[in-house]
């Protein structure tokens, strides 16, 4: 708040030992403190009528990019189907799920089954995105999917918005690939037809965390908003002086430090083959070092020779160590549940592809390990990757891979295939 000088009422306060408000860091009021501010997107036009104006404007089916925490969300009326399938062509979201932000546990409950524990999730400060049994479906929100997602507001400015409207769709505000944007100036407006914003800067963007619950508890989908850095502790054993940095593969990255025991973890960063976000992974690990302090003096990434990840590490002149991707996620879970060095586990990596330590596309691994080493004890049949990396990606791709590989020229019609483009499927199975 230091931005907000305060006027004479609240200094007034803040100096009066007896007053409440004494040394309260974050007092406002109306006179000295943010102000929001609702505009038209294109001409930035300001029009007046502040959160009642913008809850007047999504009850008539517009768009509208609302300032959060980590970023801007891209906000319409659910129950409009006309601006859910807008909302879709701007993002370039055929079929992937929306989020929708609630007023309270009540209304989740008009359109979702909810434990308890599912709403201890939602009612926690992190405030994540729960994914939740579905009772009453939403036209065009989450198809196809016997899940639904929702989180409570965690800003002011959420607070008053669904005061008046009770449920939102809320998701990133930004094209297709590309990261959250936090500023006005990163080209929401192309998105949306107005602006609800105030005048408190965002200092680092973060994606809405996403979680089911499973039945050992919370199981994240994406870690980000709430719930990052995140830090676990190293077994002693494996402890050494040197800051490390690591930075993660090529999609759906994240980067980590490692100082003094712990391994310190950012936000859930996206796919790296997009020029915007590895601008965002590089001003993520700026804001780690400074942080924490860290000066790394080992780099770390993944063992393919031409991810980004790799080409960056090798830039940095510091001693570079590589891992085998699938290796890495072994490596992550036996962090996570802190087994003891030393102790030998199998671990199955049914991740996408990953670079091998022969040289080839590996994926689908067995891995007998610990962790210093690892030996590779089964697989699945390798075969022809249609379309390279794409098939990392698209993983129908593979799937077809290893049908035409058991059934030859006679490949089985199935439904969970029949959503693929036609045209696409047969000139993979041309390949």
């Amino acid at each position: 708040m230091a931005g907000f000088e305060m006027c004479r009422d609240c200094r007034r306060e803040y100096e009066d030992p007896t007053d409440r408000r004494y040394h309260a860091q974050p007092i406002a009021c109306p006179v000295c403190g943010p102000r929001v501010t609702l505009k038209e997107a294109r001409s930035g036009k300001h029009i007046p009528g502040g959160v009642e104006a913008a809850a007047g404007l999504i009850r008539k089916g517009r768009i509208l990019a609302v300032k959060g925490l980590g970023g801007f969300h891209l906000v319409c009326d659910p129950r409009r189907p006309g601006a859910v399938r807008r909302l879709r062509v701007i993002k370039e979201r055929k079929r992937k799920p929306l989020a929708l932000m609630a007023r309270d546990i009540a209304t989740v409950e008009e359109f979702a089954y909810v434990s308890p524990a599912e709403r201890r999730e939602l009612l926690t400060a992190g405030r994540p995105i729960v994914l939740l049994r579905k009772k009453k479906d939403l036209p065009g929100i989450s198809p196809h999917l016997d899940e639904i997602g929702f989180m409570l507001p965690y800003t002011p400015l959420h607070h008053l918005l669904l005061e008046r409207l009770g449920l939102i769709v809320a998701t990133s505000s930004n094209p297709k690939d590309a990261p959250i944007a936090k500023d006005e100036n990163e080209g929401i407006g192309r998105l949306c037809d107005f602006i609800l914003t105030h005048d408190r800067p965002i200092q680092t963007r973060a994606d809405d965390s996403v979680l089911k619950l499973a039945r050992d508890g919370p199981l994240f989908l994406r870690r980000a908003r709430g719930y990052v850095p995140y830090p676990q502790r190293v077994p002693a054993h494996l402890h050494i002086p040197e800051h490390i940095l690591a930075l993660g593969g090529e999609l759906k990255d994240t980067v980590s430090v490692y100082k003094n025991g712990y391994v310190i973890t950012s936000q859930f960063l996206g796919d790296l083959d997009e020029y915007q976000n590895f601008r965002y992974f590089e001003e993520t690990i700026a804001h780690l070092e400074r942080l924490f302090d860290v000066r790394p003096r080992v780099v770390v990434s993944d063992l393919h020779p031409h991810f980004r990840t790799t080409r960056y590490a090798q830039r940095l002149g510091l001693p570079h160590l590589q891992v085998q991707h699938h290796y890495a996620h072994v490596l992550a879970v036996l962090l996570e549940h802190q087994i003891p060095a030393g102790q030998k586990v199998l671990g199955v990596a049914f991740d996408g592809y990953g670079y091998g330590q022969d040289g080839g596309a590996w994926g689908g691994e067995f891995l007998l390990c610990d962790y210093s080493s690892f030996t590779r004890i089964a697989h699945f049949r390798p075969v022809p990757l249609p379309g390279g990396d794409r098939a990392a990606r698209e993983p129908w791709r593979m799937a077809l891979a290893y049908l035409r590989e058991a059934f030859g020229e006679k490949v089985p019609a199935l439904p969970s295939l029949e959503k693929v483009d036609r045209h696409k499927r047969d000139l993979v199975l041309r390949m």
